[in-house]
């Protein structure tokens, strides 16, 4: 079974012109800035719910190979269940 990742309700993605990217939790007020390859992760796992199609865009944009990306996501994923800003599901997609 793949695992599913969301962002719940009360987690709010903005960036701005100059692609500064922030997440809030709207339940706490804490506020997490992203970096440019976060961001690029971020958008990708919100998009698909998918690690491995975070993986690729990593991949795709920073010419990381697919190991590195893929350790690389899966290190940023933890971070996010840790603090709230992402669930996971297992089960059919």
């Amino acid at each position: 079974m793949d695992e599913s990742l969301a962002v719940p309700e009360h987690v709010q993605y903005v960036t701005d012109e100059a692609a500064q990217s922030v997440v809030m939790d709207t339940r706490t007020g804490r506020i997490f800035g992203l970096d440019n390859s976060a961001g690029v992760i971020w958008r990708a796992l919100a998009d698909t719910g998918s690690a491995s199609a975070a993986a690729a865009a990593v991949t795709a944009r920073y010419g990381l190979s697919a190991e590195r990306a893929a350790g690389d996501v899966a290190t940023f994923v933890d971070q996010l269940v840790s603090a709230g800003l992402l669930t996971r599901s297992t089960g059919p997609r």
